[in-house]
């Protein structure tokens, strides 16, 4: 028995694009969405996640090429954690080949009408060197400030920790 006679099939088309690379942590929606003429040149995007008339707040301010080539696939270039009331965000840039962070907090409620919603507690740091390989954005923070980490170099994975309060 067959029902494929009743399955209609329309095009559909929309206007409203698509958000890449969603996180959704508390009340906060994070993505990735082009900011320059190309598509090498991205930011990482904040707004409440239910108030959909709300502008998104550019979290990353410089040029970054934010992607992840992790053995050839990809996924996920960055990630939003959680941590002691802050949101660290943390991202994987192709130019300088290294991973970044910065650390937000949220913005008091009666702010949020400025389309501000988190405000830096500190400017983009660059984290780890340059490395001739890949990072994955598979990162943990630990209690006592250690982000952990794996990287890919000539396709073997190694293991590696960084100390976020280090100068």
């Amino acid at each position: 028995m067959s029902n494929d006679d009743k399955f209609k099939v329309r095009q559909t088309f929309t206007k409203k694009k698509a958000f890449k690379e969603l996180t959704i942590i508390r009340d906060t929606i994070f993505w990735i969405d082009v900011v320059g003429e190309g598509q090498n040149e991205n930011a990482i995007f904040a707004r409440p996640f239910n108030a959909k008339e709300a502008i998104p707040q550019k979290l990353t301010s410089k040029k970054y090429n934010l992607k992840n080539n992790f053995h050839g696939y990809g996924g996920k270039s960055y990630k939003c954690i959680n941590f002691k009331n802050n949101f660290y965000l943390i991202w994987i840039d192709q130019i300088t080949k290294a991973v970044w962070f910065q650390i937000f907090k949220e913005v008091a409620s009666n702010y949020r009408s400025q389309n501000k919603y988190l405000d830096s507690v500190q400017e983009p740091r660059q984290l780890s060197k340059s490395i001739d390989g890949n990072f994955d954005s598979s990162f943990v923070i630990t209690e006592n400030c250690f982000l952990y980490g794996i990287c890919e170099i000539n396709n073997r994975d190694y293991l590696f920790s960084l100390n976020l309060k280090k100068n």
